[in-house]
């Protein structure tokens, strides 16, 4: 009955299986004695897989199915970083 609470127990609806991969890159130059140069790149989802965050949980709802994604995670990122030391 739509606005009452159900007799579904707790944790009986499981989630998507989801797979998430960081990467970082890191390189340092040694530039004379005493300066350096070092470079770092980061990359948060860099195969740009979608990963759910929500699920569909309402019951009778004419354009939400229960148990499709509702909401996503971010998509790929990439940044860059220079560091010079002197």
């Amino acid at each position: 009955m739509p606005g009452t609470y159900g007799n579904a127990g707790r944790n009986t609806i499981p989630g998507i299986w989801n797979f998430s991969l960081n990467a970082e890159m890191q390189r340092s130059f040694r530039i004379g004695e005493r300066h350096r140069l070092q470079l770092t790149f980061q990359t948060n989802n860099p195969l740009n897989h979608p990963t759910t965050t929500g699920i569909v949980t309402q019951i009778g709802s004419a354009t939400l199915i229960p148990g499709t994604p509702s909401s996503y995670g971010q998509m790929r990122s990439v940044s860059a970083q220079a560091r010079f030391t002197f």
